[in-house]
């Protein structure tokens, strides 16, 4: 793992902005004090299963999203591990982890949580306030110090916050910054989990990011973080559900853009993760197209006097060049995505591998990525590969 020379538009190696780790069962038992050990999450085993258990609630191993990674590889769909002995390795070791990602040319990964939730829900939700920021931040120095620190330049540490108070978010992201940490996550809709809106009127969260721009940490936002599912009705297929899920961060992306967040904290960052790339550019399009109908009601309201009875934006230039200054998103398996890259920003692109989901293109993740970028130069590909994320995460890769 040491470093290798290669070309500044080396198209070999990637580095992937959205995978996924698999938490030691006894990550917070062995962390947290004795008298609260048993309060926090912890696996036990009933009967031939392993289960986390925290609260009153009881999750699989399967829930943790690496269903389809065994010892051998890829499991079938209905082949759903009992344990962490029926998962490979590299879910949950970060060292095996390296060995997974050097058989797909992946010099550098971005982990989100399992247990947690992609932007630590599973803590939002506790009674015990005090107990869920001890486990927050257990969460954190692990991620930093051991899994990410188990393999130097190839592991960014990507840190979870107290979303239930902003001001010990903002703390948190302080201390981990501090420690090494380059990006935190953050819930697609923070309404939905009961949070105030990125619309809100008091700029609840500004405190929060402004800090984060401060401390050039992007704001990782990953599909589903929301904990819901868009439905047309209560019994639409899951089927549906999940077809529709990226209109989660296409509803993200608009919001932020609107809510002026950007206009008014100009170095702040937020990555779009698991979304795809395809409807970027119609969403774009649509975004300016409200921008100039509004703009051209506001003004006419204006020029009669009536400007007090017409909302206006907070935006000072188009909703298309605000995204191409602060929004970044992924590209992971997407064969129609390959083919707007002409229509957006290469600069805002990213690859993903989403290593061990059932999404993941690992290992054939060079050749499926290869593909969809085969359009672009050599110099075009590399800023997509790795180049776009050096510069997203401030991070550089030992290898590769």
């Amino acid at each position: 793992m040491g470093d290798v020379v290669r070309s500044p538009i080396d198209v070999d190696w990637m580095i992937s902005v959205d995978d996924h780790v698999v938490e030691p069962g006894d990550l917070w038992s062995d962390r947290l004090p004795s008298k609260l050990a048993s309060a926090g999450p912890r696996v036990e085993r009933f009967n031939d299963e392993q289960v986390w258990i925290f609260g009153n609630k009881r999750k699989s191993i399967a829930e943790q999203g690496a269903r389809l990674f065994s010892k051998e590889g890829l499991r079938d769909l209905l082949d759903i591990p009992k344990s962490f002995d029926d998962l490979r390795p590299g879910c949950y070791d970060p060292l095996e982890r390296v060995k997974d990602m050097d058989a797909a040319n992946v010099s550098a990964s971005l982990c989100f949580p399992s247990f947690p939730r992609f932007a630590g829900q599973e803590f939002l939700e506790s009674d015990d306030r005090a107990l869920a920021l001890d486990c927050v931040r257990i969460y954190n120095d692990w991620m930093i110090d051991e899994w990410c620190a188990a393999a130097p330049g190839r592991l960014i540490p990507l840190v979870i916050v107290p979303l239930w108070d902003v001001n010990l978010a903002r703390r948190e992201i302080e201390r981990t910054a501090a420690r090494g940490a380059k990006a935190f996550t953050f819930p697609e809709n923070p309404y939905k989990l009961g949070l105030p809106s990125i619309y809100d009127k008091d700029k609840y969260w500004e405190p929060l990011l402004r800090t984060a721009a401060e401390l050039n940490m992007p704001a990782c936002t990953h599909i589903g973080s929301s904990s819901t599912l868009p439905q047309s009705s209560p019994d639409a297929s899951i089927e549906a559900a999940l077809t529709l899920l990226p209109i989660n961060l296409m509803t993200t992306m608009i919001d932020w853009i609107f809510s002026g967040v950007f206009i008014r904290i100009p170095e702040l960052k937020l990555c779009l993760s698991e979304g795809g790339i395809g409807w970027i550019p119609y969403a774009l399009e649509r975004c300016d197209h409200s921008f100039h109908q509004r703009e051209s009601a506001f003004i006419r309201a204006r020029n009669n006097g009536l400007e007090h009875l017409v909302d206006y934006h907070d935006l000072d230039r188009l909703p298309s060049e605000v995204f191409a200054e602060h929004v970044f998103a992924c590209l992971l398996d997407e064969p129609f995505g390959s083919t707007v890259l002409d229509k957006m920003p290469l600069a805002n692109v990213m690859v993903e591998v989403d290593y061990p989901h059932a999404d993941t293109s690992w290992p054939g993740s060079p050749g499926v990525i290869g593909e969809q970028l085969s359009s672009l130069s050599a110099e075009q590909r590399y800023e997509v590969l790795q180049g776009n994320a050096r510069r997203v995460f401030d991070f550089e890769p030992s290898v590769g």
